[in-house]
């Protein structure tokens, strides 16, 4: 049976916060096996028979109708974030540099890229490749020039960011499962 990862934006931001034994349960109440929590951030991997989009959905739905709030939910299979990890543009990375991945609902149009990408600054550079940004900050992201508002506006769609090495972990995870 497929496995999956689900990436889910805000789920313990604004005042809410859900437990993983919660989180955890609400993801098995939809049909979904071998659901596991990984880190406290929003990542649950989880197997089932449906297409990534179907689970994408039916998460997203679930979470608003059971939490009272929108949780956008970004699906990928291993493979699909082993891809994310190959296309890494800053590859390898300097010593206190870090890059953050941020999963897309949908391959950005060529004017979103270049938006996005011209945010790039002394501190922050960005690249688009598929249905991801990758963004590199020389330190931490708490340093970043870039305003949250300037970033959602250049890239007009939702997204969720999670370090490069959380993706490796939770590819190895889904190996060994």
């Amino acid at each position: 049976m497929p496995r999956y990862v689900a990436f889910l934006r805000g789920i313990n931001v604004g005042g809410h916060t859900v437990k993983m034994p919660q989180l955890r349960a609400l993801v098995a109440d939809q049909g979904y096996d071998d659901v596991e929590t990984f880190i406290a951030s929003g990542n649950v991997v989880l197997t089932s028979r449906q297409r990534a989009a179907t689970v994408e959905s039916t998460l997203t739905k679930a979470f608003e109708k059971e939490l009272g709030y929108a949780v956008a939910t970004f699906v990928r299979t291993p493979a699909q974030l082993a891809d994310i990890i190959d296309a890494d543009p800053f590859a390898p990375i300097e010593d206190g540099h870090k890059v953050q991945v941020g999963f897309l609902e949908s391959e950005p149009t060529a004017a979103c890229r270049k938006g996005v990408e011209a945010l790039s600054n002394d501190y922050d550079t960005l690249r688009c490749h598929g249905r991801a940004v990758y963004w590199l900050t020389r330190g931490g992201i708490s340093g970043t020039q870039i305003k949250p508002a300037t970033f959602d506006r250049a890239v007009d769609a939702s997204t969720t960011f999670r370090n490069l090495t959380t993706v490796r972990r939770l590819v190895d995870k889904c190996a060994k499962a």
